[in-house]
């Protein structure tokens, strides 16, 4: 098994079965900060017996824990395409099996601003500007229904930075080389 470095993944292990990406997650200030917020939320509401706002407090400490020290693992081979969260758990997993697995792509998320801020002022924009703030891919996979029909539904994959979009591209070049080699 072949191990490569890529921007946007911090290890790639890939041999003729199988493909594995190891991501971080980002944006480490925010998660010190939950963690911390967190922490003292847990302990200032769990002492006054403040439950509920207790329980609040503990699920942000938890996302800040798992901010820090979780990465994203996507396995892609001939059983199954899977995103798990390591070493917490997540609510983003996925696991789709191969043989319902139809093509992957990315598509760029949009915001549109209607103001600009200049050296703290904010200015309102004579017309709205859109703008660029990540990269989404996207997996379009056979459904089955209750009734037993099918069709395709695209399910959301992974997000991106404005930054990680060489990484973005890499995925879906993985995944729709994976689909074209199982085709053949």
């Amino acid at each position: 098994m072949k191990t490569h470095y890529f921007w946007g993944f911090f290890k790639i292990k890939e041999s003729e079965k199988e493909i594995i990406l190891y991501r971080k997650w980002i944006w480490y200030p925010l998660h010190i900060f939950t963690l911390l917020i967190g922490f003292w939320g847990m302990y200032g509401f769990f002492a006054n017996e403040m439950i509920w706002q207790g329980i609040l407090a503990s699920f942000i400490f938890y996302w800040g824990l798992c901010g820090l020290f979780n990465y994203i693992k996507i396995t892609i081979n001939q059983e199954f395409i899977q995103k798990k969260n390591y070493p917490f758990p997540w609510f983003t997993n996925v696991k789709i099996l191969t043989k319902d697995f139809h093509s992957a792509g990315e598509s760029a998320i949009v915001e549109t601003q209607k103001t600009k801020v200049v050296d703290g002022i904010t200015y309102t924009l004579p017309k709205p500007v859109k703008s660029t703030t990540g990269y989404k891919v996207s997996l379009w996979v056979d459904k089955t229904w209750s009734d037993g029909k099918k069709n395709i539904v695209s399910i959301d994959f992974q997000d991106f930075t404005v930054g990680d979009y060489e990484a973005a591209d890499f995925l879906v070049l993985c995944l729709n080389k994976f689909k074209r080699e199982k085709n053949v």
